[in-house]
């Protein structure tokens, strides 16, 4: 490979000298060779000159000349992508895709010098590359090149803000860094390697860290990068994760919040972690309902229609879950055993749901509603007396009173139990009763479901005798 190498260099510095055949030779010894980082450089070099001739590449299509090199990267056949991608080069000179899988190989084989050098000759045409600035930063901070890192990773950030990777590698950057520049200040600045030929001709020489690059305490950070450097340098501490779980759910991204939140559940024994990722989950399930109604008010389709009844069933499966895990949790918390109560009625599991339903019977704000529920379930086992009874008391509680404190949801009940004790009272015989519920209902709520039709047939009966 060292006298191919030879015979090509010769054959570059004679004037008209096939480009193409030199790229062949140039690229077999890089490929060959994968860490030889003076192979690289002089094929690139090459692909320059070409270029300033006005050299004529093949047109080809980049979508099918690269679909194998991408099949051979997920099976990790790394050999086969060089050999195959670095010809490539001749007709795809800077393409982004190409030169980040290439980039990817030489990773891949811990040759992050020479696939620096790949990545880099990309950017200088495509410096907005995603990926290539993902490469870049993962080729740097293999070279312990940190703050060059954190710069590709805050550019892959600003063009995806969505991405949570960047953050995450921000902060432990950060965090190597300070820790060598700790140890720097103890025994002496570590060595800097001699800049590659490729860099110094391009313009990107990195001289050393202290002259080429801004130091930790210049970088401007954003808000999530902060946070995530909370998490890198303390992480089994939870307030770190539940911070980044705020960032996000204040801007309703519930699914990063999700991961962050199960991120922290793996390295924090937390109960409050649990419970915030329980809290995040039914946020995340009611979005998701949310959007399957939006779309299906677009679509109007069969499908769209049943993603809808299948997402909220999702949400109302996982809403049964976590009030199971919380009852069980805290047996003593009446307000949960009530919360599971209301949870197994809507199972249909009745029985099952009298015993924590009556523990709302002892909370002043769940006094009202835990009647009613209770009364429903007395009247689908025909305890009709009983079960008006019920009714009657969740009215009465529900009642607005001065100096009665503003329960959330009151009003909701009263109109239910109204409604119901009208209902029982009119099929139980009892017309004086059942006019009085259904009167008091349609006067503060005249359009509850079929309250003044009821209303008037117990008038016409009246009318009638």
């Amino acid at each position: 490979m060292e006298q191919q190498y030879q015979r090509a260099l010769q054959r570059m510095q004679t004037p008209g000298g096939d480009g193409r055949q030199v790229h062949q030779m140039l690229s077999e010894c890089a490929s060959t060779d994968p860490a030889a980082v003076q192979y690289a450089e002089a094929l690139l070099r090459n692909l320059a000159q070409a270029a300033e001739r006005g050299a004529e590449n093949h047109q080809i299509s980049p979508a099918e000349s690269l679909a194998p090199l991408y099949a051979w990267a997920e099976s990790g056949d790394w050999a086969t992508l060089l050999q195959k991608g670095l010809s490539l080069l001749w007709d795809l000179p800077g393409n982004g895709d190409l030169c980040a899988l290439l980039g990817r190989a030489c990773l891949a084989d811990e040759h992050p010098r020479t696939g620096l050098i790949y990545i880099q000759w990309a950017l200088r045409q495509n410096p907005e590359h995603v990926e290539l600035n993902r490469q870049a930063a993962q080729a740097l901070t293999a070279l312990r090149r940190w703050d060059q890192a954190i710069q590709h990773w805050q550019t892959v950030e600003r063009i995806d803000p969505r991405d949570d990777e960047p953050p995450r590698c921000i902060a432990a950057l950060i965090v190597q860094k300070t820790r060598q520049e700790s140890d720097a200040s103890e025994h002496g600045p570590s060595p800097t390697e001699k800049p590659t030929e490729n860099e110094a001709q391009l313009g990107t020489s990195r001289r050393t860290e202290a002259d080429s690059e801004p130091t930790a305490a210049t970088l401007k950070l954003t808000t999530r990068q902060r946070l995530e450097q909370a998490i890198v340098q303390n992480p089994q501490n939870e307030t770190g994760y539940i911070n980044v779980a705020d960032y996000y759910i204040a801007q309703e991204r519930y699914f990063e919040a999700q991961q962050t939140l199960a991120k922290g559940t793996q390295f924090c024994d937390s109960l409050i972690l649990v419970e915030r990722l329980e809290d995040v989950s039914l946020l995340r399930a009611q979005q998701l309902v949310d959007q399957a109604r939006r779309g299906a008010e677009e679509q109007r389709t069969s499908e769209a229609f049943d993603l809808v009844d299948q997402r909220e069933a999702e949400r109302q499966q996982l809403e049964f879950g976590v009030i199971q895990a919380r009852s069980s949790r805290h047996p003593e918390n009446k307000s949960l055993r009530f919360q599971w109560g209301i949870q197994l009625k809507r199972q249909g599991k009745l029985r099952a749901a009298v015993e924590p339903l009556q523990a709302g019977l002892d909370l002043p704000e769940h006094r009202a509603e835990a009647s009613l529920e209770i009364g429903e379930i007395l009247q689908r086992y025909r305890q009709f007396p009983k079960a008006l009874q019920c009714y009657r008391q969740a009215a009465q509680l529900a009642t607005p009173r001065s100096g009665k404190k503003n329960v959330p949801g009151d009003t909701r009940v009263r109109h239910r139990a109204l409604y119901r004790a009208g209902v029982l009272a009119t099929d139980m015989g009892l017309p004086d009763s059942a006019r009085a519920y259904l009167s008091e209902l349609v006067r503060t709520a005249g359009d509850y479901q079929d309250a003044r039709p009821r209303l008037d047939k117990l008038s016409e009966i009246d009318d009638d005798t």
